[in-house]
């Protein structure tokens, strides 16, 4: 039985597939363990791992060979991983990853050096080089698909904002809440309703001010993690209120008159 271990997660574009590992892998590769690692369906080096407070971690170095890396360049506690479409930068002690234009939060754990080698989760390395990643129950053995494919329509400054808005929306509120939020700006962008950037959706005053927030000084506040969190989970298809498009902090609004509620999470109604 093949168990799903990492899902789809971020926002890339298609990587170039390893169909080989070159000399470089045999400097960088953990060995010995029987368990085989597969990259569509090619069988490369395994890739050196460890344990750290219960999260499975990865050489940065040797998951970037078996996924094609041209160039692996490590300065100091930095290393910059390029390929023929990507960008990445993995700063020690760090929870942002930074591909091309856009920004990775990691939910769970930190980029780490171990043993003069510097690690991530494996499930941020994933999302970063834009695979899946499933385990066979029985072997052990590793499965890695490339292109896993990404909502790619969001930038560094897309992130940024909406985070402030979440902040400035919903940061009182549940991991849930907060997803909502971010939900109904993306609903908007989607349903041909509203305006089709992120900015203009959030700034959108066209029919009247559609967040208060954005204009009464609130998104100048700086986001919390759980903010960026909410953002990335619902780009990978986390969805906590449907098709809402509206959402507010009391049933006596034009929302609640005149559009469906769709649920409720805690001091928030969602309208569609």
């Amino acid at each position: 039985m093949i168990k799903k271990i990492l899902a789809a997660a971020l926002v890339l574009t298609v990587l170039t597939s390893a169909v080989s590992v070159s000399a470089l892998a045999a400097d960088c590769f953990g060995g010995g363990s029987g368990v085989e690692t597969y990259v569509n369906d090619d069988l490369v080096t395994p890739i050196e791992s460890a344990e750290i407070d219960g999260l499975t971690y990865a050489s940065i170095r040797s998951f970037s060979v078996v996924m094609g890396a041209q160039s692996i360049k490590r300065e100091q506690s930095t290393v910059t991983v390029e390929t023929d479409e990507l960008s990445i930068v993995f700063n020690e002690d760090s929870r942002i990853v930074k591909v091309n234009d856009y920004r990775y939060y990691i939910a769970d754990g930190r980029c780490a050096m171990v043993n003069n080698t510097l690690m991530a989760p494996l499930g941020v390395l994933c999302r970063a080089f834009d695979v899946d990643m499933v385990t066979d129950d029985e072997t052990g053995n590793v499965y890695i698909a490339t292109n896993a494919g990404r909502r790619s329509d969001l930038t560094e400054d897309d992130i940024d904002l909406m985070a402030r808005l979440v902040q400035a929306e919903a940061g009182n509120q549940c991991l849930d809440g907060k997803i909502g939020v971010v939900n109904v700006v993306l609903n908007r962008v989607d349903s041909g309703y509203f305006p089709t950037s992120i900015s203009d959706i959030i700034y959108d005053s066209s029919n009247g001010i559609q967040f208060d927030t954005a204009y009464n000084g609130a998104l100048y506040n700086t986001p919390s993690d759980d903010c960026y969190t909410a953002i990335y989970e619902a780009m990978e298809g986390v969805n906590t209120v449907g098709e809402s498009l509206f959402f507010a902090a009391t049933q006596d609004c034009w929302a609640a008159y005149n559009r469906p509620l769709v649920t409720i999470i805690q001091d928030h109604y969602f309208y569609g």
